[in-house]
């Protein structure tokens, strides 16, 4: 809840997370009185530019030039008083705010002992202090410890997806996603949190899955799913999700259906999917690799012998 608040105070919370906060504070006094004193830790917070600005050498400089130039006791004893103003600001005020400096540095990334990275519109790939490799998917956050290396737990904060791989040490590395966390030695596995779910998908290694007082363990080719409160595991996956990171989508014996289903999933041009002909069930083996959506509709057209076109972001398949 910490990290929720923290986001709401830097205007970098989504509307899911901001459903969270809110419910949390209706919850009790306790709890509302609990983000207040944040809020007002924060406001405070703003004042602290004002204060990393003042150059009391600076000022005394100043003073010593005006007073050489009037050389009155009226203009030395009013430079006098904001000269000393100043100096006990510059002295008092951060102490002041030692606590939200604290604060700042435990919990704000970029102020201390966190670091994080956005993804924007482009995929990024981060490599941890532990050597451990995070390919980050667009629009997705992470956040991590500096010293993750030398902590207890090598943990990070995700939101959105990620895929992992994961540099083998006695230390766990848990990756915190909502209300689940997902824990590993040494792996490779991918992490998507979208629209209310989870899926955590392992590609080697084993990977353990907690969340509502529920834990599954994975091992290569599994996946868990975390939804309503409810974890569940599936044997059956496709690769075929990790195109965003590989750009290769591989079918055997897939029928037209399931191609487009995983197109839908890989491109976010196609919202939805019509079929207007007959004869969906047909099963073709074939590969993508590094092409663009127009090059794969125009070779699905050939496989199926069936007009495949994007209107829009509806993609029509008709006889």
């Amino acid at each position: 809840m910490e990290r929720i608040i923290v986001g709401y105070l830097t205007n970098d919370i989504s509307e899911e997370e901001m459903l969270i906060l809110n419910k949390w504070r209706g919850e009790s006094a306790q709890n509302e009185d609990e983000f207040a004193k944040f809020e007002y830790v924060w406001n405070k917070s703003q004042h602290l530019k004002v204060f990393e600005s003042i150059d009391v050498q600076g000022d005394f400089e100043i003073v010593k030039n005006v007073l050489q130039q009037n050389g009155t006791k009226g203009v030395s004893r009013k430079l006098n008083v904001v000269f000393g103003l100043r100096k006990m600001a510059a002295v008092l005020l951060p102490a002041l705010f030692l606590s939200t400096a604290l604060f700042l540095y435990l919990k704000v990334p970029g102020f201390g002992r966190l670091t994080a990275y956005k993804s924007g519109d482009k995929i990024e790939r981060i490599v941890l202090p532990d050597n451990s490799v995070v390919v980050l998917n667009k629009n997705s956050k992470l956040v991590y410890n500096k010293a993750i290396n030398t902590q207890a737990s090598r943990e990070v904060y995700l939101n959105g997806e990620a895929f992992f791989d994961v540099t083998h040490n006695d230390t766990p590395f848990v990756v915190n996603v909502d209300d689940a966390t997902v824990e590993v030695l040494g792996t490779e596995f991918n992490v998507n949190e979208l629209n209310q779910q989870l899926s955590v998908l392992v590609v080697s290694g084993k990977v353990g899955v907690q969340a509502y007082e529920q834990r599954v363990e994975l091992t290569k080719g599994e996946r868990a799913i975390v939804k309503d409160g409810v974890v569940t595991e599936e044997n059956i996956l496709s690769y075929n999700d990790l195109y965003w990171k590989s750009s290769a989508l591989k079918f055997e014996q897939a029928s037209l259906k399931q191609i487009c289903a995983d197109l839908q999933k890989a491109f976010d041009e196609i919202e939805e999917v019509k079929y207007l002909c007959k004869d969906v069930d047909i099963k073709v083996t074939t590969t993508f690799e590094n092409q663009d959506l127009k090059d794969i509709l125009e070779e699905l057209q050939i496989h199926f012998n069936k007009k495949i076109k994007l209107n829009g972001s509806v993609l029509t398949i008709s006889d």
